[in-house]
């Protein structure tokens, strides 16, 4: 028993060391994190199989099948792609990135069994993301480019340059720092809001600030946006009552009429805004090879629908179709599936999203209070995350695989709490026959 427990713990130190240093596995400094990463996920990979072994009726149940299941399927379209182009490196990479990606699921799912496990889980991202936010701070504000990330070319929005005229970004894709942070927002918005008991108050909004402040400085069009949609899903997704549900609508309609009057009366200065926006130069052509890249993306599909291209040929295809013959890649976590791995790979993948917002939504409505929230914070935080990828192909994100382990987690406990309740709605009515079940079991958690 003593053996047990301690496996327990070093199993859930190791997967919490790994999940703090997620954020810093993007790092240009050297080719440690690819060995590092590597060397996490066998080991987890090891424990996950035994845990299978010894519980496998566990992992044959409910949506813990459909998602092996999927997950077997897209790794099974990825070796198809990797034997199809003669067992090529970058296939390869990116099969085993994608069953890297599923020990990573199920080992979030094997160690958070709790709400105090869920709860540590995101304590230790939002330390993790502060951290590599003050980080960006700095060397933004002292020209420190010890990573070798630092952005040489300033972007210039409506006519100004953004702040200590360069920028860093220590991951090495905005994307993937959008993913990453909006992982975090969730949870610090409903700490400072005091709904949840996973950090402090006062450290909440140190974080907040810090967080908000490194996303402004590395002049990701991308992750502006995909805060900005975490936000407003918070907004929705937050329960009210009586005149502030009221409220929040009139803003809905007022905000629409103020959209559709401004298209009409204020075209011009909307036109304006948008070029500043989209800014000048290098950055425009950025944009407008983006907005290419997904046309492309959905021939290159039309031509190959069942099967794809194969992700890593992608850039060498865009060349063929695009005008100026130049490799673009593929912005978009969909489409770059989709033109990849064709409808093969692509079906999965879309499923998967499904099956997780289908949870989620279950879960953000139960009776039970502590799992609606919880179910609240993980959706908005895919819900910005799924912004994120429009914009970004790197849909098996660490950060991402840990979110969705979490929800599997979190769904085991709505289930249980279902059948909880039931069970105590059928002693209830036997034992108290003619009276409201209510009047004796409301509000109690099991």
């Amino acid at each position: 028993m003593v053996d047990s427990i301690r496996e327990v713990e070093v199993r859930s130190k190791l997967f919490y060391a790994f999940v703090f240093a997620i954020p810093f596995l993007r790092l240009a400094t050297s080719h440690i994190p690819i060995p590092l990463t590597t060397a996490f996920i066998a080991i987890f990979a090891v424990k996950l199989a035994l845990n299978m072994v010894q519980n496998n009726d566990e992992y044959l149940d409910g949506f813990r099948f459909v998602y092996l299941f999927l997950f077997i399927w897209i790794a099974l379209a990825h070796s198809v792609n990797t034997i199809r182009f003669g067992f090529t490196f970058d296939e390869a990479r990116l099969l085993a990135g994608r069953v890297s990606f599923a020990i990573l699921v199920f080992m979030t799912y094997y160690v958070t069994r709790s709400f105090q496990d869920f709860s540590k889980v995101q304590r230790i991202v939002c330390f993790s993301v502060f951290l590599l936010s003050s980080l960006i701070i700095v060397f933004a504000v002292f020209h420190l480019d010890p990573f070798g990330v630092m952005t040489r070319h300033p972007r210039t929005y409506w006519g100004m340059s953004m702040p200590f005229n360069k920028t860093s970004a220590v991951p090495m894709s905005y994307g993937e720092f959008a993913i990453i942070v909006v992982s975090a927002l969730p949870a610090l918005t409903y700490s400072l809001n005091k709904t949840v008991d996973i950090l402090s108050r006062k450290f909440a909004a140190l974080s907040m600030i810090v967080i908000l402040l490194a996303a402004f400085i590395t002049q990701s069009r991308n992750t502006w946006l995909s805060l900005a949609v975490t936000f407003v899903s918070l907004f929705f997704l937050s329960q009210s009552k009586g005149h502030r549900s009221f409220l929040k609508v009139n803003a809905v309609l007022a905000g629409l009429a103020v959209i559709t009057l401004s298209a009409f009366l204020l075209h011009d200065v909307i036109s304006e805004f948008i070029n500043g926006f989209v800014s000048s130069g290098v950055y425009r052509e950025n944009v407008f090879n983006r907005l290419m890249s997904f046309r492309i993306g959905m021939e290159l599909f039309l031509n190959n629908s069942l099967l794809g291209v194969g992700n890593s040929n992608i850039e060498k295809f865009t060349s063929v179709l695009h005008k100026h013959n130049i490799e673009i890649v593929m912005h978009n976590a969909f489409i770059d599936q989709l033109a990849g791995t064709g409808l093969a790979g692509f079906v999965p993948f879309l499923l998967i999203f499904i099956a997780a917002f289908f949870q989620l939504l279950k879960i953000s409505r139960s009776e039970n209070a502590q799992i609606s929230i919880y179910g609240r914070l993980l959706l908005s935080s895919f819900i910005g995350s799924m912004c994120a990828l429009q914009f970004y192909r790197g849909f098996f994100s660490e950060m991402l695989a840990v979110d969705l382990g979490l929800v599997m987690s979190l769904w085991d406990r709505y289930r249980y709490d279902i059948c909880s309740t039931q069970l105590i709605t059928k002693v209830a009515t036997k034992h108290h026959f003619g009276h409201p079940v209510q009047e004796f079991y409301h509000g109690e958690e099991i």
